[in-house]
């Protein structure tokens, strides 16, 4: 059985539910401070079995997290084996190439290793997000002085939000009905030698670019399915990309930084990829970016909790909205309304206006993250 380690804050945390509980017994004794001592009691064991139920929440993804990694892992060798040269031919004496064998265990091996460097980066970013909640009741106030914490955990309204800043103009409408058709594959894009974690089309729908695990930036002709050039972009995988322009394409990664790339077409018709800014603010991986074009800003949301504004012309921050209801994970723009939309593990959607400093309003009803 393994046994728990408990960290400086916890130890504090179970000391004072014990003064508190001792507190509580002397206090019904003598009859005196009844009232407060319960009161003071109830708030640190609240606190107390809310500290358990996040910590098993975060156990319970870390482990959907290693069984999804085995099951890449084990797809990827089987496809390996099916592939290989090994399996699918022989000689007439029945003796296998040795090189063809030794070629087959590198390959394999390179496999794991960037298996095992995902699965830990992951691991990391999750270990991060438990010591941001953690400690979030310590730095809320240095955060947002003006504004008070919202709990983790909000239940669903059992009317309708009836607030005006929650009105959105968006009204449903029923859908003709469609013939369902058959799609077929144009191009098989399979350069990459990692998952591929993001697209994105170029605004006049030329250029495709694409982001994966392996660290790279991809750009395609979007017409004949060519590669136009690549660049090793991020030291770790890359999460999201978005083209800021015509010719400018944001990225964002694992190593928690922004990368602002311009790329222009040489004589041989391919692509030269050059790395402009780099913008390092973020306390955790980059998971989302999205551009307002008509006012040149960059949205950028993380797994450190906060949903950050950019100005592509000085590339500068300009504005950090810290999102107490947990990591983002997926963010969103209405640029004709100026809203931002950003959600995450916690299950909630936040509405903020662009350049303001204000959340409008949050969303709830996922059960989990979107």
């Amino acid at each position: 059985m393994k046994i728990k380690h408990f960290q400086g804050l916890e130890i504090a945390e179970i000391a004072l539910f014990g003064l508190t509980t001792l507190g509580l017994i002397v206090a019904i004794a003598s009859g005196q401070w009844f009232l407060v001592a319960i009161a003071l009691w109830l708030t640190l064991a609240l606190s107390f079995f809310n500290r358990l139920r996040r910590e098993g929440m975060i156990r319970q993804q870390i482990r959907v997290l290693k069984q999804q990694q085995r099951q890449i892992l084990d797809e990827q060798l089987n496809d390996r084996l099916l592939k290989s040269p090994i399996l699918n031919s022989s000689n007439d004496s029945g003796d296998f190439s040795i090189e063809a064998v030794n070629s087959q265990i590198q390959s394999l091996k390179q496999i794991v290793v960037l298996l095992e460097q995902s699965l830990a980066q992951i691991q990391s970013d999750l270990r991060h997000q438990s010591d941001q909640k953690q400690y979030l009741p310590v730095i809320a106030p240095v955060i947002a002085p003006d504004r008070p914490p919202e709990p983790l955990a909000v239940a669903e309204p059992k009317t309708p939000l009836k607030s005006p800043a929650a009105t959105m103009p968006l009204q449903a409408s029923a859908r003709p009905k469609t013939a369902i058709v058959n799609w077929q594959a144009k191009h098989l894009l399979k350069q990459h030698l990692d998952r591929v974690s993001a697209l994105s089309l170029s605004p006049e729908g030329r250029y495709l670019a694409s982001v994966s695990w392996d660290q790279t930036l991809k750009l395609w002709d979007w017409r004949n399915g060519e590669e136009l050039g690549t660049i090793q972009a991020h030291d770790h995988g890359i999460q999201s990309v978005v083209f800021v322009g015509d010719r400018k394409i944001a990225t964002g990664s694992y190593d928690q930084k922004i990368k602002i790339w311009s790329f222009a077409a040489r004589e041989s018709g391919s692509i030269s990829l050059q790395l402009d800014a780099t913008l390092t603010a973020h306390q955790g991986s980059v998971q989302s970016l999205a551009i307002a074009a008509q006012n040149q800003i960059l949205v950028s949301g993380s797994y450190d909790q906060t949903v950050k504004q950019w100005t592509l012309e000085k590339a500068e921050l300009l504005i950090s909205h810290p999102d107490f209801s947990g990591a983002i994970s997926v963010i969103a723009l209405d640029p004709h309304q100026q809203l931002i939309a950003a959600a995450g593990g916690a299950g909630l959607v936040t509405l903020w206006r662009m350049t303001g400093k204000e959340s409008l309003f949050t969303l709830s009803g996922n059960v989990s993250s979107p």
